[in-house]
C-alpha cells in the first residue's frame, strides 16, 4: 500500500507485530471545530436528556456528578473532555488495485471508554485526502494510536433486486439474542 506523509508529525502505519492484522494509526492533532466545520457537516452541541434510573448498586447508563463513571472520571484530566473530537493522522493512502482500506478501532478504546464515532470508517480506493479520525470519550494527548488500518478486498459486485419474498428459514425474523436462544 503506498502512504504519502503529509505532515512531518505523522508516523507511518505499521503492525504492533509480525502476526498483528491491522497497522496502528497515530491521531497527531486534534482538528479545531469551528463554524464553518459545524455549518458543513451539520454538527451543532450534542445534548443527552433522558430519564435515568437509580437503583442501589447498580452504575448508572448516563453518568452526572453525584454518579461518575468511575474509570472516565479517574483519567478526565489526564484525557480531556468527554466529547467529539476530530483528529488528523497526516497521511493520505493508496491501496492495491483490488483493495480498500478500514479504519477500526483497537481494544485500547474499549479500556478507556471510547468510541470510534462510525464504528468502522471505509476509505475507498479513489479517496485521496488525508485520514482522519472521529472520536467520542476522553482521549490521551496528540500523538496516540487508539485505532488501527485494515487493508481489505473489494467484494465483487452483486445484483440488488426487489422481491416479493424471501427463502423461508428456521430462525426466521428472530433478532437480536434469537441465534441459538442466546
Amino acid at each position: 500500500m503506498k502512504v504519502h506523509i503529509c505532515d512531518d508529525r505523522a508516523r507511518l502505519p505499521k503492525k504492533a507485530g509480525p502476526n498483528e492484522i491491522g497497522y496502528d494509526l497515530t491521531c497527531i492533532q486534534e482538528i479545531e471545530r469551528d463554524l464553518e466545520w459545524d455549518r458543513k457537516w451539520g454538527h451543532c452541541p450534542m445534548l443527552v436528556i433522558a430519564p435515568v434510573v437509580r437503583h442501589p448498586g447498580i452504575m448508572p447508563l448516563i453518568p452526572d456528578e453525584a454518579h461518575p463513571i468511575p474509570f472516565a472520571n479517574k483519567f478526565k484530566k489526564t484525557f480531556g473532555e468527554n466529547r467529539i473530537r476530530v483528529f488528523e493522522t497526516g497521511i493520505r493512502v493508496e491501496p492495491p488495485a483490488g483493495y480498500y482500506c478500514e479504519i477500526v478501532p483497537r481494544s485500547c478504546m474499549a479500556k478507556h471508554g471510547v468510541l470510534l464515532l462510525n464504528s468502522v470508517g471505509i476509505i475507498d480506493p479513489t479517496y485521496r485526502g488525508t485520514l482522519k479520525v472521529v472520536i467520542a470519550g476522553p482521549t490521551p494527548p496528540c500523538p496516540f494510536n487508539m485505532c488501527q488500518l485494515i487493508l481489505r478486498r473489494i467484494p465483487p459486485n452483486f445484483v440488488v433486486s426487489k422481491v416479493d419474498t424471501l427463502t423461508d428459514t428456521d430462525r426466521g425474523a428472530g433478532g437480536f439474542g434469537s441465534t441459538n436462544g442466546v
